[in-house]
């Protein structure tokens, strides 16, 4: 089940997420079915993925430093502190440490490491929420993931509501909204900067 939390904005000042708050859900396989709920009456399910809106996730891939995981987790905060628009001590830091590769050691074939950094707050909230309503959390992402990766000269893009999701590389996308007949500016500005047609 995918559980799409609510951007943080729109909790207002002193808001934040609660059994009441009302998510967008997908179930995936089987039927297939989806809609609108307050979290405490979600659909039964074993587990469920929280997935975040792009705005409340940075998401990047770094050049991974040759770190121990816990030395790794510990120098994260000040390798990212410079493109942070949080303090790097109020944040969670995820990362996917490369695994595998192609036999060779040069630096340009060894994989990108993705790291995904979220407001520790947020992410607290949203994880007791969800323990209070009963459900077990598997998995949290941005919701950039729940597009399908680009290839060369293309943009993923997904709009429901008013709103979409673009996923301009395998660890880079945004959201806007949509007003109008026109294209949202970040959208125009991503097309012409990935050259696509």
């Amino acid at each position: 089940l995918l559980v799409f939390v609510p951007p943080r904005r729109s909790f207002g000042a002193k808001g934040h997420m609660s059994t009441g708050t009302v998510v967008s859900y997908v179930a995936i396989g089987g039927e297939g079915s989806g809609g609108e709920t307050p979290l405490a009456l979600l659909p039964k399910a074993a587990g469920i993925d929280l997935v975040f809106d792009p705005t409340d996730v940075f998401v990047t891939a770094i050049e991974p430093p040759k770190l121990s995981e816990g030395k790794l987790r510990l120098a994260l905060p000040n390798i990212l502190e410079d493109r942070l628009l949080a303090d790097a001590t109020d944040c969670h830091f995820a990362f996917n440490i490369p695994r595998g590769g192609s036999g060779t050691t040069t630096i340009a074939a060894l994989p990108k490491m993705p790291v995904a950094v979220i407001d520790r707050g947020v992410l607290t909230r949203a994880l007791d929420a969800c323990a209070e309503a009963g459900y077990r959390v598997r998995a949290a992402y941005s919701e950039i993931y729940t597009v399908p990766p680009p290839a060369a000269g293309v943009l993923s893009v997904r709009v429901d509501r008013g709103r979409g999701i673009a996923r301009s590389a395998t660890h880079d996308g945004f959201s806007f909204e949509l007003a109008g007949d026109e294209a949202p500016a970040a959208l125009a500005l991503a097309v012409r900067q990935l050259g696509v047609r």
